[in-house]
């Protein structure tokens, strides 16, 4: 799958896996994120991935610590930028113009500091959550995030954007095939 690969920075952004959402269990993973998150591990075999880094949410960084782990990896970075986010209006749904500004703001962010060129040929693991990731597919393919919303990021899918000699490319959006269609869900 990973043959014969342009020269430049590949960062795999990862949704986390399927998590519980009730306040008490803190959006820890479910016994099927942790499946999925064991089978993502997969998609990266033989690839030889440099870093792996996270948001700082518990179902980020459960994750991001079955990935390193099943990858052989001991380190693993968190960002507080890389956490869930509302970037532009919804339909059906009130969002604070502060809250879509900051959203906005932290896309941005991103790209500055992660979305660098570098020698040769690197892949990092970024492991974080679905509307970042669909939001950072459009504002790179489209100039914006508006709509975001209507792409799909199912659990444990892997989005994956090269920066090299054209700039910043996307190369692959949700990706599954390492998932069976049993363990695949998005909410």
């Amino acid at each position: 799958m990973w043959t014969s690969l342009e020269q430049g920075r590949y960062l795999h952004f990862v949704r986390h896996g399927h998590y519980r959402s009730d306040e008490m269990d803190e959006g820890k993973l479910t016994a099927l994120g942790r499946k999925q998150a064991r089978r993502a591990a997969r998609h990266f075999a033989g690839l030889g991935i440099d870093s792996i880094a996270s948001s700082d949410w518990i179902r980020a960084v459960e994750t991001a610590d079955i990935l390193a782990n099943e990858l052989g990896l001991t380190t693993r970075r968190r960002y507080r930028v890389l956490r869930e986010m509302l970037p532009t209006r919804l339909p059906m749904l009130a969002v604070p113009q502060a809250r879509r500004k900051e959203g906005a703001q932290r896309i941005e962010r991103i790209i500055q500091r992660f979305f660098r060129q570098c020698r040769g040929q690197r892949h990092e693991i970024m492991v974080s959550h679905g509307n970042l990731i669909r939001a950072l597919v459009l504002r790179v393919s489209a100039g914006r995030a508006e709509g975001w919303y209507r792409l799909t990021a199912d659990h444990a899918s892997v989005t994956t954007f090269l920066v090299g000699e054209r700039g910043i490319e996307v190369v692959g959006v949700n990706a599954l095939g390492h998932l069976p269609a049993q363990l695949r869900t998005n909410f």
